[in-house]
């Protein structure tokens, strides 16, 4: 039974990962069928998370995938993780960490690199966020810059949370950004209270590793 007919019979909740690709991608390539086609997607991005991550120009590595087949993918991962951010509702104090990671939510999606930083009050209510864009391995952020805004909306303390492409282990450059932070907020009053690694699979926090 063809996918588009077993999603009809049956609903889409029955069909595989590689049943589904192939509904959205319509037809094969050559003499590659649409599932064949499919299963080579994921022979090179093993999941959604993955081919989420995939840049344009990475689908269209894939031989028999073109530009129309490769937006037509992106459009619809990207439907997906609207639909999952519409879903997630933030909570209107950050108590505890699985608070905090629903602000960081969209963050495991992207390609570049992201720096959030949400300031609360000193009841953990959350109060505002704001991105500091970077490149797509390395964030480059003014620590004033970031004190600057949390003082200016009269924070009493902040989380941040910055996203990773692959391992969410952070690295040296993370644990000494960590720590001037930390300084910066003892300095001025502004506590520091979790800072977060996402990726599409995992995330870290300093604080649950007692490094906070």
């Amino acid at each position: 039974m063809k996918p588009r007919e077993k999603l009809i019979k049956f609903g889409p909740h029955v069909l595989e990962n590689e049943e589904l690709l192939a509904i959205l991608l319509r037809t094969g390539s050559g003499e590659k069928s649409v599932l064949d086609l499919s299963r080579e997607i994921f022979e090179v991005f093993p999941s959604f998370s993955s081919l989420a991550s995939a840049t344009i120009d990475e689908i269209l590595s894939v031989k028999g995938v073109g530009v129309a087949k490769a937006t037509s993918l992106k459009a619809a991962l990207e439907v997906g993780k609207r639909l999952h951010l519409e879903m997630v509702k933030k909570p209107k104090r950050v108590k505890s960490l699985g608070d905090a990671l629903t602000f960081c939510e969209d963050l495991k999606y992207l390609n570049e690199e992201v720096l959030r930083i949400i300031a609360v009050d000193g009841s953990l209510s959350y109060i505002s966020q704001r991105d500091f864009h970077g490149l797509s391995s390395a964030i480059y952020v003014e620590m004033k810059d970031i004190m600057r805004y949390l003082m200016r909306v009269n924070a009493n303390a902040f989380f941040i949370c910055h996203n990773h492409r692959s391992s969410t282990k952070p690295s040296d450059e993370d644990k000494e950004f960590t720590l001037k932070l930390l300084q910066a907020g003892d300095i001025l009053g502004i506590k520091l209270v979790d800072h977060i690694i996402v990726s599409a699979r995992s995330f870290y926090s300093f604080a649950e590793k007692g490094l906070i």
